[in-house]
């Protein structure tokens, strides 16, 4: 399946936006990075100044290095970005694939209003949707 890049972004936005902060779902990756792309979002751009400031004025001999490096540093928040979007359009594994048929079995039980999976099987932006949804509106011991 081929994205482009802005869609790549904008799924990992969504996703970012879209993964719940709970202890349910506290041994996934995306628990630890959606607060460290928060952080990078708000801190990032001041350090590449600071870090090209510094260097123009205290380095002026090395400050075509410093420029890079904080462009560089600057990527950084849009790889972890790209990262979520790649992440959520993949299909969700076999273990994780049966949890997700759990929850929405759960879902539809209590009367829920779920949106259809993806064309190709669950994938993880599924996950995380329905997720939110059991979070919501399921009791504790059902999650």
């Amino acid at each position: 399946m081929k994205v482009s890049v802005f869609r790549l972004f904008k799924d990992g936005h969504q996703y970012a936006k879209r993964w719940p902060r709970h202890a349910v779902v506290a041994a996934f990756r995306e628990t630890r990075l959606v607060p460290l792309l928060r952080l990078m979002e708000k801190w990032v751009p001041a350090i590449a100044v600071v870090n090209a400031v510094l260097h123009w004025q205290f380095l002026h001999a090395y400050w075509q290095q410093g420029l890079v490096t904080s462009l560089v540093i600057l990527s950084m928040p849009l790889q972890l970005m790209a990262w979520f979007g790649w992440r959520a359009n993949q299909p969700l594994p076999i273990r994780l694939r049966s949890w997700y048929w759990e929850l929405r079995d759960k879902l539809k039980q209590s009367r829920a209003v779920l949106e259809r999976p993806s064309v190709g099987g669950p994938t993880y932006m599924d996950l995380a949707s329905v997720l939110q949804k059991a979070l919501a509106v399921l009791p504790p011991e059902q999650h």
